[in-house]
């Protein structure tokens, strides 16, 4: 079971907000790591909530979603 969570960043300079999903990527049984290549070309990104989540459907619409929501400000 794949695990994704979706990421948002928020530019402080220019105060705009990027949605980035991501998937859990797990070596051995203990180490794991989050990254951003979830088999498309590039990492899948959108300017608003509603649309990120559109897209997680499509790429988890195979497989069990496990959800979560973290956010990051750079």
């Amino acid at each position: 079971m794949k695990k994704y969570r979706i990421v948002r960043e928020i530019n402080l300079l220019t105060e705009r907000t990027v949605y980035y999903i991501e998937v859990e990527k797990r070596y051995l049984w203990f180490f794991k790591k989050w990254s951003r290549d979830v088999g498309a070309h590039g990492s899948v990104c959108s300017l608003t909530l509603k649309g990120i989540r559109r897209k997680l459907r499509v790429i988890a619409d195979t497989s069990p979603l496990v959800f979560t929501l973290k956010e990051v400000i750079t």
